[in-house]
């Protein structure tokens, strides 16, 4: 408990001295039940350029946020970058693929064979 109080006020520290993407990356490393506002947080502050390789990390927080998130970013948030993130989590990635391909076939065409994969 006390570990996790004290990584909070870390973040708070770095947000009060406007180093949000160091407060970002503390905030990261908290339960999610700590950082309810995580991604207000990361959308107030344009952060989602510094996610381009924490993906991981972030979804241990909430994959429908960070799902809706990955989707709304994609210029940001290559799909390339996100789909070598989830490759070890099928369901996820199998998800995100569906839903990227719905919104823009042509971000999802070089993934085609893999998500073929991932129906069968």
């Amino acid at each position: 408990e006390r570990r996790w109080s004290l990584l909070e006020g870390l973040a708070a520290l770095h947000c009060h001295s406007a180093e949000h993407e160091a407060a970002l990356e503390v905030m990261l490393r908290l339960p999610s039940r700590r950082v309810e506002h995580l991604f207000a947080f990361i959308a107030q502050h344009q952060l989602q350029a510094f996610l381009r390789d924490k993906v991981g990390r972030l979804l241990a927080h909430s994959w429908p946020l960070t799902l809706e998130l990955l989707l709304r970013h994609p210029d940001t948030l290559s799909p390339a970058d996100v789909v070598a993130q989830l490759d070890e989590s099928a369901e996820r990635l199998h998800e995100y693929l569906h839903r990227l391909f719905y919104q823009d076939v042509h971000a999802a065409a070089q993934f085609h064979d893999r998500q073929i994969e991932l129906y069968a």
